[in-house]
């Protein structure tokens, strides 16, 4: 089997075990604690959600700077690099821990609701671990040991279900927070206490000054999908309540779970190979980026089109207090599939040192959004509103990183005509089966099985033509340069 495919089965089934693990949990805790509490929760949780961002992109001048050396020969500079970042990593993270607790004390009683406050206090200083989890990935990912950012997720996973099912019914909303504290603490312990790292306290300026050229622009790229999500969850809940927020958060959980997570676990292996051809030959890039974006749209098109079609029916099975957010959560599944297509230009523009790129492509989109969504909200509309513009902007976000990232790899125009037409032909077709399932199956009770079982049947006959055309593709092409 070849490495590359070894490696994306390893975290395939890792990964796949983390999503039967937060599926299960996604239905219960919704479920238990409603609308207006999941919109706390999503609100709280933001603590670990910036927490990765206090490190300024080392992680990925870490994954970017080991395969390159390693490509060059030069052992000698890798465990200055590793130490030199690890310490980073925790001074950083402290730091943003002082900061979130200083906010916090200090913000005023009318800005914020006291079980938020203290909930925020109490999960902050377990935000380290969540900056050394960032840490650990990154160096795995440069050292090629998926095994081990597998055993993370199945440790990460196994923690985080316990905690939450014995604690759930008595702790509600603080026994998902606990449960997070605790699942990441002891996942790194165990990965530190396994692996026998060691790291010295030690930070070299040759090593880390240049590390900013790539940290800190990947660093504010990666920001864009977390800024992007708050600014949404503020403005939703200053505009319209708690319980909206809820609504539309569950509808981002699941499109992140269902097209974002998938398409990211097989393009990582992707990341140290592309680095290593970088640094022995930039020519070979090209191979990296062709079918292997074909293959992450499929895996973000497919399942967002089911996903489209069934949302009725799993929503009055799973999620009763939720149907009223159906309609945005069907908006959010076709929007969102465009969003992993940022996956593999990143690594190109890191691997050719433009990673400002990324920032000025997600920093106008961001604007666009921002501005377009406080207007629909400032007008009266909903959160559907909000969800249909976050649709048309991660659509030119992705697209754009695609093909500028060609541009950067020296694709000719021909080659790069040919794949947009391709591209657009696919997410066109999945969108055309979708809408032409609705109008020839729809009919009858939306969130009965019936209904459900004959839209996915009608579907999986209109999209047989394209996954037909695309394994002909994959056949005769995968990994290799062609169109």
């Amino acid at each position: 089997m070849h490495p590359l495919i070894k490696d994306s089965v390893i975290l395939f089934f890792s990964n796949g075990f983390r999503q039967v693990i937060m599926l299960i949990t996604g239905v219960i805790v919704p479920r238990t604690l409603g609308p207006a509490v999941m919109g706390m929760l999503n609100m709280v949780k933001l603590v670990f959600e910036w927490a990765p961002y206090a490190e300024c992109g080392m992680s990925n001048s870490l994954s970017r700077d080991i395969p390159v050396l390693r490509g060059k020969g030069d052992d000698a500079s890798i465990a200055a690099v590793k130490d030199t970042f690890f310490t980073f990593t925790v001074v950083t993270g402290s730091i943003f821990i002082a900061v979130v607790l200083v906010f916090m004390i200090m913000i005023k009683d009318s800005a914020i609701a006291p079980g938020i406050r203290y909930a925020v206090i109490a999960i902050a200083p377990f935000a380290i671990f969540v900056n050394l989890a960032t840490f650990l990935s990154g160096m795995m990912r440069a050292e090629n040991d998926f095994r081990s950012m597998a055993a993370m997720q199945y440790i990460w996973s196994v923690v985080f279900a316990l905690v939450t099912f014995l604690t759930l019914r008595a702790w509600g909303m603080y026994a998902v927070l606990g449960a997070l504290c605790v699942a990441y603490s002891v996942t790194v312990i165990v990965i530190f206490l396994q692996k026998k790292y060691r790291l010295k306290w030690r930070i070299l300026p040759s090593v880390l000054v240049p590390a900013f050229a790539v940290g800190l622009p990947t660093m504010v790229g990666a920001l864009f999908p977390t800024l992007r999500d708050t600014i949404e969850r503020m403005l939703i809940v200053a505009f319209r309540d708690w319980k909206a927020l809820g609504l539309y958060t569950l509808g981002t959980d699941i499109a992140f779970y269902l097209l974002v997570s998938l398409p990211a676990v097989f393009v990582q292996p992707l990341a140290p190979r592309i680095y290593e051809q970088y640094g022995r030959e930039r020519s070979g890039l090209l191979k990296y980026m062709i079918a292997p974006t074909y293959a992450v749209a499929l895996t973000a098109a497919i399942p967002a089109a089911f996903g489209y079609i069934t949302a009725p029916f799993f929503f009055n099975i799973l999620f009763p207090n939720f149907t009223a957010g159906v309609p945005t959560a069907q908006v959010l599944l076709l929007g969102r599939s465009f969003m992993a297509l940022g996956f593999i230009p990143c690594f190109i523009f890191i691997a050719f040192n433009r990673a400002y790129l990324i920032v000025l492509i997600q920093a106008a989109v961001l604007i666009f959004l921002t501005a377009m969504q406080y207007l629909a909200l400032k007008t009266g509309h909903g959160i559907y509103a909000v969800a249909v513009v976050s649709g048309v902007g991660l659509c030119v976000y992705g697209m754009a990183m695609t093909f500028l990232a060609y541009r950067v790899c020296n694709a000719s125009f021909g080659r790069m005509s040919g794949f947009a037409v391709r591209l657009v032909l696919l997410y066109g077709y999945t969108l055309g089966a979708c809408l032409l399932t609705n109008y020839l199956a729809g009919f009858g009770d939306p969130q009965s099985f019936a209904v459900a079982a004959r839209k996915m049947v009608v579907l999986t006959v209109l999209l047989c033509p394209l996954m037909w055309r695309m394994f002909v593709y994959f056949r005769k092409r995968v990994f290799t340069v062609g169109t």
